[in-house]
């Protein structure tokens, strides 16, 4: 079996994102990643025909087909950054629950436990 280019930058690029994922994922290295993304984005936007001398260099056969697999990596870094701040969104709401909870028992009366209980009070103080 022979491997074109591309098969071994997206095995490497796959890779990378698995390390990424647990070893070097930063605020500071998302943005790098996303400011590089734009650029080859603009680039692509002024030079249409690009994508197709880098797919051809790549052995892939089409600019749309490189684009494709370009898109599928750039969801599943997108989708590894909305999982990790969904992550983090879920440890903070737990911690103010807990600590909520520490600071303000929770009240247990007959106004709470039945909605209709005042209009009972009212009528049986009179």
């Amino acid at each position: 079996m022979t491997l074109v280019p591309s098969q071994v930058i997206l095995g490497v690029a796959l890779l990378g994102l698995v390390l990424y994922a647990f070893r070097l994922r930063t605020v500071l290295v998302d943005r790098l990643i996303y400011a590089l993304l734009a650029l080859t984005g603009l680039v692509l936007v002024i030079h249409p025909s690009l994508s197709t001398d880098i797919a051809n260099r790549l052995g892939v056969g089409r600019g749309a087909d490189l684009l494709l697999y370009t898109l599928v990596m750039l969801s599943l870094f997108r989708d590894l950054g909305v999982a990790s701040e969904l992550k983090q969104i879920e440890r903070r709401l737990t911690l103010l629950v807990r600590a909520s909870a520490l600071e303000a028992p929770v009240r247990t009366s007959r106004r709470l436990d039945h909605p209709g209980a005042d209009a009972d009070d009212a009528r049986g103080a009179e």
